[in-house]
């Protein structure tokens, strides 16, 4: 897709997706794409170690669209039959992780 092309709203949904994907990346000691790009085709696509390209979905969060990229990518795959489970599984877990509530004792 021609970035000249691209709507504003797009262009921050793809800022915030990409930046968090690559929040996760840091945060997990992952190695991160040499090259990040929107989708062309309208489809997510993942190469690792070298290419992510990101198909911005505005009925989805950005979060979860990038934790669902993080899982694909981890996974190190994006090809049927169960690309989207492993994915998913991953974004949940990476979910858990961030929302665990923790209480400490004061013992």
């Amino acid at each position: 897709m021609n970035t000249s092309e691209v709507d504003e709203t797009t262009q921050i949904y793809f800022e915030s997706i990409r930046g968090y994907f690559l929040e996760l990346c840091d945060k997990y000691e992952i190695p991160k794409p040499n090259i990040i790009t929107l989708s062309d085709d309208g489809e997510n696509r993942t190469d690792p170690p070298n290419f992510l390209a990101i198909s911005v979905n505005l009925q989805v969060s950005s979060i979860y669209q990038a934790r669902h990229l993080f899982g694909h990518w981890l996974g190190g795959f994006h090809y049927p039959p169960h690309e989207d489970l492993v994915a998913n599984t991953i974004a949940n877990m990476v979910d858990e992780i961030e929302n665990k509530v923790v209480f400490s004792s004061s013992y």
